[in-house]
């Protein structure tokens, strides 16, 4: 990790990136390298394990997923900036040029998981874009509002849906483009990750995106009060579960009170969330202190979407290599697999300033930006000369600016 020879790229890769101002932070990248840990912590090992270390493995559960979808919603709002109108078409578009090309990738990887039962995200994923897409607009008030709305209509929908309509929870979440109408009930409401009880994290990064996460104050606010309230939440649900009793199958009033994770209740969202926000704040303020010894994880966090695809076709084409029953063995899986991958991530990262799969998903909107330069340029270069003696009459033509993003 300290290789003489990469020494001298970090620090300008690390200047480069911390020096976009509001559109990159290194913590955010840093938060994304945990999730995809802990998402591959629960696709290597056991999901339910008694005991201290088995509680301790399965912490992620659920968890990652969340974190995953609240760290899109701060990705959308620094897509956004300032919300201006070019801004928000611009963005706008680009989310919905990234939702059509993950919608495929996701079923196609979906597909190839089904024996090892694997679930997924990227074609919620693509649908999260499409809802970030139409929220991009609102006030940080109507945001909030609607995503406290979906925090209680999302569940009880849902709960309400699995005792009225059980049969559509069957399928588990592997609907294919076959089966249209299927596919789309696993999108919106009985998948993995379900949109209508899922978009309230997300909303809630998109609110997060929109302060300013650079104030070390501000970072310390957000895992102080991550974790207090997720403290406060599992905790609430623990009370409630000795009062209520666990309840046997989804169908019973008390799973409203759940704080299990993927139950989709309001407390199980709650305390994701919270921990999310928590995970978020530590990653700040640690890549803040430590740039050089946290470099690795933020150079994993910016490969993301190449490092999750790859890890989904190891899982599809070498299970019995990866899959343990275990937590000892699930747990050196998972340590290999990390230690190998911020090795090559930090590796690629000295070299060329996206992954693979980064470069790619960018390289459509790169292609129109280059084509409507050229078109802006033809056009000025197009306009007809004023005559002699009236160019100080005359004010200059506004530039067309191309917001960066």
């Amino acid at each position: 990790m300290h290789n003489a020879s990469l020494r001298p790229a970090l620090p300008g890769k690390l200047a480069r990136i911390g020096g976009r101002a509001a559109s990159r932070l290194l913590g955010i990248d840093a938060a994304r390298a945990l999730a995809i840990i802990g998402m591959v912590m629960v696709h290597a090992g056991p999901v339910e394990v008694p005991g201290i270390a088995g509680t301790a493995y399965t912490l992620p559960y659920g968890r990652a997923s969340i974190l995953f979808a609240t760290l899109a919603g701060i990705g959308v709002s620094l897509l956004t900036g300032d919300r201006s109108p070019q801004r928000l078409r611009d963005a706008r578009l680009r989310l919905l040029v990234r939702a059509a090309l993950l919608f495929p990738l996701g079923l196609v990887l979906q597909a190839m998981s089904s024996e090892s039962g694997i679930a997924v995200i990227l074609q919620y994923y693509a649908i999260y874009f499409l809802v970030a897409a139409a929220a991009a607009g609102l006030t940080d008030r109507r945001l909030l509002g609607v995503a406290a709305a979906l925090l209680l209509t999302g569940p009880l929908t849902l709960f309400f849906a699995v005792r009225a309509f059980p049969a559509w929870f069957e399928v588990g979440g592997s609907a294919t483009i076959a089966h249209p109408l299927a596919l789309a009930r696993d999108l919106m409401l009985t998948g993995y990750y379900p949109v209508l009880t899922w978009t309230p994290p997300l909303l809630v990064g998109m609110w997060l995106g929109r302060r300013d996460l650079r104030p070390p104050s501000m970072r310390w606010r957000l895992l102080v009060v991550g974790a207090v309230v997720a403290v406060i939440t599992y905790s609430g649900a623990w009370v409630l579960g000795e009062v209520f009793g666990a309840p046997a199958d989804p169908h019973e009033p008390a799973a409203l009170v759940m704080a299990e994770p993927h139950t989709e209740m309001p407390l199980s969202l709650v305390g994701g969330a919270s921990v999310a926000v928590a995970v978020l704040g530590g990653s700040l303020l640690v890549t803040a202190w430590l740039p050089r010894t946290t470099w690795p994880l933020v150079a994993m966090g910016q490969l993301a979407l190449t490092i999750y695809v790859g890890q989904l076709v190891l899982f599809a084409v070498a299970p019995d290599a990866l899959l343990r029953d275990t937590v000892p063995g699930a747990a050196f899986t998972v340590v290999r697999f990390t230690l190998v991958t911020l090795a090559a991530a930090t590796l690629w990262r000295a070299l060329l300033p996206r992954g693979p799969l980064e470069a790619a998903f960018s390289a459509p909107w790169a292609l129109s930006q280059r084509l409507r330069r050229r078109r802006d340029e033809r056009n000025e270069q197009g306009e007809p000369r004023p005559p002699p003696g009236e160019d100080a009459r005359r004010p200059p033509a506004p530039r067309r600016v191309i917001a960066p993003i």
